[in-house]
């Protein structure tokens, strides 16, 4: 078998797992290889043909035929981390003497010409890259690049009967880069009000948490503590621990989706479900405009 290795954020992000399992599935006589934490393996334990390995063991790698860089905004300028610290990590991160091709990533945002320039050298000497919006291909426009839509579009989702619910993806503000200037306690204060207002239709809510690495879970606990308590009797915090399957299976049982995740508005979207997105930087707005979306969207900082 061929042997690859998946760089990939390994964290316990709901977009990132579904990322690595939808890649080991496609290619079932691909041997595959990724660096994992045991305390964020849950996701992996299942898939037959990855190997995971923890980081002391990143030396063990033989023979290998290419390695794959999964992600989405893998490419962002950090706010205060120093551009060229940031541009070597991500170079080290990628081994120099195997094929290296990218997948499923956007690029920025970003403010530096420098930081663009760092980047654009880099390219021009990996096997390929595939951006996931246009935005981000017309940046470079390298013979070694393309793009198409976002990978979970490609994703086998579960059939699930609609039930009368509403799932909203919530984030917190927090050091991450990427995210805007905007006052938490007002986007958590409107997603109260909305929440109100479907809860008096007769709808249930499901506060969906996609990474409780990034605080998605200290959002949602601040948004039900300034529910009422009739209100809060008919809302559920989901929070996602690894198991792909059973978080999709209660996140998309619903009538609607309000988005601030990502990858909320991309399974939204696949699974034919009514998505409203609240954006919280260009990578949103990019995809949006790449893929067509005609409905109404929101601004975070807004």
């Amino acid at each position: 078998m061929k042997k690859v290795l998946i760089h990939a954020y390994t964290e316990q992000n709901l977009g990132d797992d579904m990322f690595v399992e939808y890649l080991c599935i496609r290619y079932p006589l691909v041997s595959f290889y990724i660096i994992c934490q045991n305390r964020y393996r849950a996701a992996f334990n299942t898939i037959s043909n990855l190997t995971i390995l923890s980081p002391n063991e990143s030396h063990c790698f033989s023979e290998l035929c290419i390695q794959i860089v999964i992600g989405g905004s893998i490419f962002m300028q950090s706010k205060n981390k120093n551009i060229l610290k940031k541009y070597s990590v991500d170079k080290k991160r990628i081994l120099s003497n195997v094929p290296a091709h990218i997948i499923g990533a956007n690029f920025g945002p970003y403010k530096s010409h420098l930081f663009f320039f760092l980047y654009k050298h880099w390219f021009k000497k990996l096997e390929e890259i595939t951006f996931r919006d246009e935005y981000s291909y017309n940046l470079f426009r390298l013979n070694n690049m393309r793009w198409a839509p976002d990978i979970l579009f490609n994703y086998n989702l579960p059939v699930i009967s609609t039930k009368k619910t509403v799932s909203i993806s919530c984030i917190k503000k927090n050091k991450r880069s990427g995210l805007k200037e905007y006052n938490e306690y007002l986007y958590f204060l409107k997603l109260g009000h909305i929440i109100e207002h479907y809860s008096r239709d007769g709808f249930k809510i499901l506060l969906a948490c996609f990474s409780k690495v990034q605080e998605d879970d200290i959002a949602a606990k601040k948004i039900y503590n300034l529910l009422t308590p009739k209100v809060q009797a008919t809302t559920e915090i989901l929070i996602y621990t690894g198991d792909i399957k059973i978080f999709l299976k209660k996140f998309l049982c619903s009538s609607y989706i309000i988005g601030t995740r990502f990858h909320s508005i991309i399974l939204g979207w696949s699974a034919g479900i009514p998505t409203f997105p609240i954006c919280y930087n260009e990578k949103s707005y990019n995809a949006i405009n790449s893929y067509g979306f005609k409905g109404n969207v929101a601004d975070i900082a807004s």
